[in-house]
């Protein structure tokens, strides 16, 4: 009568490490999503950047009111791009750390292409030469904590 009653624990314990290992798989699968999905929103940060600097390469041809209005499309895309970010569930805190650094990056240049928008809209050379400006400083920041992300996401081969 013993013997049913061990087997029955040795059962209910290798049910119990079946469990433990299917977490632990799930964790693998956790970290390959985020890397999935941090690569998604990198492209998207990266195509955004794309697009501003057409927009920008484009801004002496143009008149103010469209380049206003290229630059608010800039912003919508920097917008999604940066909503894709935040999206982002890292797995692990220097992950996190990468995600919130290119996060904060965004939100500025999101709000350097509001502020250069509303100058250029209402022709103020003097401050749409200071808010460009300052897109430029702080798109030199969305560089480099987007490279920053995408090495550490990179595959491992690649790294």
């Amino acid at each position: 009568m013993h013997v049913p009653i061990r087997r029955g624990l040795v059962a209910a314990v290798l049910a119990g490490a079946v469990l433990t290992l299917t977490a632990c798989g799930g964790s693998d699968n956790s970290e390959k999503d985020f890397e999935k999905q941090a690569n998604a929103a990198i492209v998207t940060v990266k195509a955004a950047g794309s697009s501003l600097g057409r927009t920008i390469s484009g801004a002496g041809s143009t008149t103010d009111a469209v380049l206003a209005r290229q630059l608010d499309d800039n912003k919508a895309e920097v917008d999604a791009a940066l909503a894709k970010v935040k999206a982002l569930d890292p797995t692990n805190d220097a992950d996190r750390k990468l995600v919130n650094d290119l996060s904060d990056a965004l939100t500025k240049v999101s709000a350097d292409l509001g502020s250069l928008s509303d100058s250029v809209s209402v022709s103020d050379a003097t401050a749409s030469k200071e808010k460009a400006a300052q897109l430029i400083a702080d798109s030199a920041v969305v560089k480099a904590a987007d490279h920053a992300l995408a090495t550490a996401v990179a595959p491992s081969s690649s790294k």
